[in-house]
């Protein structure tokens, strides 16, 4: 996973807006992964890490870049393993820092 840095993260209904910053120029992608959810506590919370692939871009730019992902398939997993429509989600996201953003995700 390549470096960056989280400037920004909030939700916005089912959507997860995270406004990063790296070094480069194009052709970068991020992906959102889950695993191991969920944790049982209330609220429960779920793992995800926030990737980096720069795909050996070498440019020395300094770049900012806002992501817009859909949460939705994780509040559907929600759903399906408790039943609940309504309710909230600690989701504890880890970057490439290794440091952990902690959100409250509520549907």
């Amino acid at each position: 996973m390549n470096s960056y840095t989280v400037n920004r993260a909030e939700f916005d209904a089912d959507t997860l807006n995270i406004e990063v910053s790296y070094s480069g120029g194009c052709k970068h992608e991020f992906c959102l992964i889950a695993w191991s959810y969920f944790l049982e506590s209330n609220p429960v919370q779920a793992n995800l890490l926030l990737s980096h692939n720069a795909n050996e871009d070498y440019y020395e730019a300094w770049v900012t870049s806002k992501l817009s992902i859909d949460m939705t398939p994780l509040k559907q997993e929600y759903y399906n393993q408790y039943g609940t429509v309504s309710d909230s989600i600690i989701v504890r996201i880890l970057i490439s820092s290794g440091e952990e953003l902690n959100l409250i995700y509520k549907f």
